[in-house]
């Protein structure tokens, strides 16, 4: 550790991240370091899990689906019931502890009454709601006393539909995303596509960033599960705290079809995340390698450089 330094991530601002490691490294990632081409947002926040979030008992002929409540999750127990509710109210739920290096598997529902559409976190009307959705109403009329006094709506949503969340615009019903954990060890982040044709939705645990398809996601899932990335957030971050400031420092270009690179990239973390589903321990290790070179090359990064970078993460990671 003798060979170490710290300065800030920022030349121009003491008060900026310092990151730490070995001189050659840092010199590295500070000439790469930039603001991505795409951003980051937390996941959908109900503060009051014990209501929106289900298990899935059975459907019926109508189309409503069964549903029960976990009323026994979070700080606030909720009196579990079972409803029928419409099939669009219900979503697959991406928790944090889903979420895993180049795997995400939801374990269960959400409940949610909200204008997918919108770039805002915005509700159906009641109205709306009761016209189009009347099970869901009536679902969440069974919590209405309980949704109004929760402190983040009277804070940030009073005023709203009673069943209104936060941090819930098309962000996150966005079919194709990435996320990553906010509270980990290491950033892992994975590729999250349509399940049923329906979006999956991470809650606030989760960072999002929504793309348009596939190989975009893919794309700068490979570019943010480099050695390169991982050195340059935990050389500065808290290591228990991986949010949306990822996005400041690690330089993510948008994704370039006519780009050979590019194409790339994208095709070998997709192979990384089918490596990661059958077990493949020595295909992931080779996926993760090929995507250390490949980034290397995008940002212009030398083999040597690639290296130091390397060196200095394996010295911060233990």
């Amino acid at each position: 550790m003798s060979q170490w330094k710290a300065e800030p991530i920022d030349d121009r601002s003491l008060c900026s991240p310092w990151i730490a490691g070995r001189a050659k490294s840092i010199r590295a990632a500070k000439r790469i370091i930039a603001p991505a081409d795409c951003r980051a947002h937390a996941g959908c926040c109900t503060w009051l899990n014990g209501a929106y979030w289900v298990d899935v008992l059975a459907g019926r002929p109508d189309g409503h689906v069964v549903v029960s409540n976990c009323g026994d999750i979070g700080k606030k127990k909720q009196d579990c019931i079972q409803a029928a509710v419409e099939k669009d109210s219900l979503f697959r739920l991406l928790r944090g502890e889903d979420v895993s290096m180049w795997q995400a598997r939801p374990s269960l529902h959400i409940i949610l009454a909200q204008n997918e559409d919108s770039d805002s976190s915005e509700a159906l009307s009641e109205d709306l709601l009761k016209r189009t959705r009347p099970a869901t109403y009536r679902y969440f009329a069974s919590f209405e006393s309980e949704l109004r006094g929760r402190s983040g709506y009277r804070k940030y949503l009073s005023g709203e539909p009673f069943y209104s969340v936060y941090n819930c615009g098309s962000h996150v019903f966005a079919q194709w995303k990435i996320v990553w954990r906010e509270q980990a060890s290491f950033l892992t982040s994975a590729v999250v596509g349509p399940l049923e044709d329906r979006a999956v939705v991470p809650d606030h645990k989760l960072m999002i960033v929504p793309f348009c398809g596939p190989k975009q996601a893919y794309f700068a899932c490979g570019v943010l599960s480099t050695s390169v990335a991982a050195y340059i957030v935990v050389s500065y971050a808290v290591q228990t705290s991986t949010t949306t400031h990822v996005l400041n420092y690690v330089p993510v270009p948008n994704y370039q079809e006519t780009s050979e690179l590019h194409r790339q990239i994208a095709s070998l973390c997709q192979r990384g995340h089918a490596a990661v589903g059958k077990g493949d321990e020595k295909q992931v290790l080779a996926c993760k390698a090929e995507l250390d070179t490949s980034a290397a090359r995008l940002w212009g990064l030398t083999d040597a450089e690639l290296k130091d970078i390397q060196d200095s993460l394996q010295d911060l990671i233990g």
